[in-house]
């Protein structure tokens, strides 16, 4: 099996890299793999001690194949630096696979993530892999087969060069408004996407990631979704700078899952979780008005008491 190269994005979090680069490390095909470590450059004065102590650190790890590091002095921000991080690593390899610095690893996740992409590399239906399986309908899917949906993940993700290079990352604003205001297909992730959409488009956010699955809409494609997660993500506890202060329970005790999963060679997108996806991850109606109301309310004020 072809193994890709494994990219990892880090910024000022030194525990939180440590232990995503641990787990790596006890994946499967970790001594097999090549992987490409992506240090941001400092916000703040602060930041500096934080980023000098994760660079000592992934200087001094060894499992991998071929450690690659790459040091920013400037500070990016993450929806550069993966931007420009893929594109580099890409333009030289078919497939890569894409972690930040706040996701564990199931041991397996490696096995899983090169499985697919060698199998599915053809299969012009599929825009990206992901080793997640979405938390809020775990109690849906049963089986062990992979299957197709709407909704991609940032957690733990692999892509294709051809796919990548379908991506439009300077959207034309009317045009996507357009779109939004007259179709509901992007919808079919959960109408949590158009509403992230807006807000980059009004710039009130920088991501990545909305405009990727924005691409994989505007293009048919669905993302492949495991029947178990292979990834816990550990930075959702106010450290990350895109990241809230949650915590997930979940239904596996992730670290033991072993992989006994059934690659079909023809997966599938399966209507009832597809619907309980598009439910999941849809904000209510009043919720979506309140935030409307509480940004004009938020420019009055802005305008009217401006020194």
């Amino acid at each position: 099996m072809k193994l890709f190269p494994i990219v990892l994005f880090v910024y000022n979090r030194p525990e939180h890299t440590r232990k995503t680069i641990e787990a790596l490390k006890a994946n499967l095909l970790a001594n097999e793999s090549e992987i490409y470590i992506f240090c941001d450059g400092p916000k703040t004065e602060n930041d500096i001690i934080k980023i000098n102590e994760i660079q000592k650190f992934i200087e001094s790890v060894n499992t991998f194949k071929k450690i690659t590091i790459y040091k920013s002095d400037i500070n990016k921000g993450l929806a550069n630096s993966v931007i420009s991080g893929v594109e580099m690593i890409l333009n030289t390899n078919e497939a890569v696979i894409v972690l930040e610095d706040d996701i564990i690893t199931n041991s397996y996740f490696l096995t899983y993530m090169n499985t697919c992409l060698n199998q599915y590399s053809n299969n012009k239906d599929i825009f990206s892999v992901t080793g997640y399986l979405f938390n809020k309908i775990e109690k849906v899917v049963s089986g062990n087969e992979v299957f197709l949906s709407h909704r991609g993940s940032s957690w733990g993700w692999g892509t294709w060069h051809d796919r990548w290079k379908k991506i439009k990352w300077n959207l034309d604003s009317s045009e996507v408004f357009k779109d939004l205001n007259n179709n509901k297909q992007f919808d079919k992730a959960g109408n949590d996407y158009s509403f992230m959409l807006r807000k980059q488009l009004s710039g009130e956010i920088d991501s990545w990631a909305i405009r990727f699955m924005y691409s994989a809409y505007l293009n048919k494609q669905f993302h492949l979704i495991p029947p178990v997660s292979l990834i816990e993500n550990i930075g959702l506890d106010g450290t990350g700078v895109h990241s809230g202060n949650e915590k997930v329970k979940r239904r596996n005790l992730f670290s033991s899952i072993k992989l006994e999963i059934n690659y079909t060679s023809e997966p599938i997108l399966n209507l009832q979780i597809a619907k309980e996806i598009k439910e999941k991850y849809s904000k209510s109606l009043i919720r979506r008005s309140l935030y409307s109301i509480s940004k004009i309310v938020f420019k009055y004020l802005n305008k009217k008491f401006k020194v």
